[in-house]
Order: C-alpha cells, then structure tokens, then sequence
C-alpha cells in the first residue's frame, strides 16, 4: 500500500507513530514566468522556514515553503495570501511571475510505521515513514522501496525481507535528513555550512547522493565533518 505521508490504511492498521515534534508543514504552488527557464533548484533560508524554487516544466517553477509550527500560525485563515507574500519577499524574481492553481499545505511530517510488512501487507513510500522533504528524495526512495518489494516476494519470507530491505535502505537517508533540519534550525550553523560550500561544493553533493542512496556516511571524511561544522 502506497498511499502517501498520512496513509489511512496504515491508520487503520494501528501501524502509524508520530508525527514527532518540533511540527514541520509544507506549503506549495506553482508559478509561471516570463523569464528564460532557471534549471537550478534554489534555496533561501529565513527565519524557521526555507524556500525550495525549482523548475517543473516550460516556464513552470515549483516554490515550496518548508516552515516550523510557529511559522504556520501565520497562514491561518489567510493562507494564499501569506504564501504570496513570502514567496515573493523571499525570492524577488516571483514578483513578475503568476500563481498558476491552487496553494496547498501537507503536514506535521515525521510519520513513522510500527511496522512495514505483516499478515501479507506491505507498506510503500511515504505510508512506510516520512521525515521531511527537506532533502527531496522522497520519489526515489519510494522507487528503491518498490524494487526492495518486489525482490521480497522472491522470498522464501517476504515480510521479513521487506522490513529488512526498508530498514537498510531508510536507515542513512533519515539520517541526512535529521543533519538538515539541524542545520535549519541553527542560523550559526547554516552560515558555517554555507562557508564550506564555497570551499567544498562537493560535500552537500555527497549528502544528498547518501540521501538518495547512492552511498553510505563512511564517503565523507573527517575532514569534511570539521570543515562543514565549523566553516573553515
């Protein structure tokens, strides 16, 4: 079953944990520019909340509002408008640009599972946990669950081995994720981290590959953990 971060049919199972504070909420539109098309994805930090600005297609941008429990209080009864205002505040090329559709707003995040195969189901994606979209990986650790799935019906087990499978390839990408919304919350350290990407770019590339499972913790080094805390 794949049927997303607040999964009733987990629900109804009794399998769902969380969410988990400190809340987090995520508030989404796309908009369409008259401008030549931006192929990168764009990140500006505030205050308890992060813009995500990233091409979807044409002239079409995604811009996500990734914020804090305290940050959504804003949005109450007025969230089009709030979402507008920030948007634009936050990314000033989107004064020129058009809200195409509706604004929508998901969250807390942090939903876990109990458990993620028994009695011959089988939990998929966000329904299986979810931490946060701060790293953007959710598709393609559905896509690495799907295959982990389909390989466990091969088994003489297949529950066992799913839940086995979940927890090797889940393991380091929540772990990335928590070192973000670390780095989120402490503007010192967001400042640090940003000095070393000047000077180490290749590092946020090796997190976010271990977010995406490409590899595992032990491809950063030493150097680069001191480095990235500290900024020098």
């Amino acid at each position: 079953m794949a049927d997303g971060l607040r999964s009733l049919f987990r629900h109804r199972l009794g399998w769902t944990v969380g969410p988990r504070p400190p809340y987090r909420y995520g508030i989404v539109a796309h908009w369409t520019m008259d401008a030549p098309v931006d192929p990168w994805v764009r990140i500006t930090f505030d205050h308890g909340l992060e813009v995500y600005e990233g091409p979807v297609a044409g002239n079409q941008r995604m811009v996500g509002l990734l914020c804090y429990q305290d940050r959504m209080r804003e949005f109450g009864g007025r969230l089009e408008a709030r979402y507008r205002e920030i948007a634009r505040a936050l990314r000033p090329a989107l004064r020129d640009a058009d809200l195409v559709g509706s604004v929508s707003a998901v969250g807390p995040f942090w939903h876990q599972a109990s458990t993620v195969a028994q009695d011959g189901v089988f939990l998929i994606g966000d329904a299986a946990g979810f931490t946060d979209p701060i790293t953007g990986e959710g598709v393609a650790a559905g896509l690495r669950q799907a295959r982990a799935f389909a390989a466990a019906l091969e088994s003489v087990n297949p529950e066992r081995t799913y839940r086995q499978a979940h927890r090797r390839i889940t393991k380091d990408p929540r772990r990335v994720a928590a070192l973000f919304l670390r780095l989120s919350r402490t503007p010192a350290l967001v400042e640090r981290a940003m000095r070393s990407h000047e000077r180490a770019p290749q590092t946020l590339t090796t997190l976010l590959g271990i977010g995406f499972g490409y590899w595992g913790f032990n491809r950063i080094t030493p150097r680069e953990w001191i480095r990235m805390f500290s900024g020098h």
